[in-house]
């Protein structure tokens, strides 16, 4: 995107460069993951990464809950927010937010999800989602978790 630098209110500097943004959740967005935005790729590369996780709520009011939505709809790349009973359902576009983004906005609103075996399970979906934005980042070098880039 292209981002007028006279208007930009959200900048970060990395590595001495300086980057402007269009909103707060594309500068956490980078500041989460620089390499995904800054290594070479190739544009036809750059696909969507789709995610759907059901989260379950502990407490919050139905007032709370519909807030939840509407706060999480917002975020770029969400394609779709729903509540069912005591469960919040998301899909979305790991490229442009992350779990830990739409629990924030949740959370804001009031929300608590679970914990035990679910937040265990929220825990390892984020850390899957670090990997996974990680390995695109460094896709054109073939670089993996359990092996180094390798130079060109």
């Amino acid at each position: 995107m292209d981002v007028l630098v006279a208007n930009s209110r959200f900048s970060t500097v990395h590595h001495t460069l300086t980057f402007h943004f269009c909103s707060a959740q594309c500068r956490d967005r980078f500041l989460e993951i620089p390499a995904l935005y800054t290594g070479a790729q190739r544009t036809a590369n750059i696909l969507p990464i789709p995610k759907r996780r059901n989260l379950r709520i502990a407490t919050g009011s139905p007032d709370a809950l519909d807030d939840a939505c509407r706060r999480i709809q917002t975020l770029m790349g969400v394609t779709s927010v729903s509540a069912k009973g005591r469960r919040l359902r998301v899909d979305y576009d790991l490229r442009q937010v992350s779990l830990h983004q739409i629990e924030a906005e949740a959370q804001g609103a009031g929300i608590t999800f679970s914990g035990g075996l679910h937040a265990l399970q929220r825990s390892l979906w984020r850390f899957f989602e670090h990997n996974e934005l990680e390995n695109a980042a460094h896709a054109g070098t073939r670089a993996c978790c359990s092996r180094p880039p390798t130079p060109h």
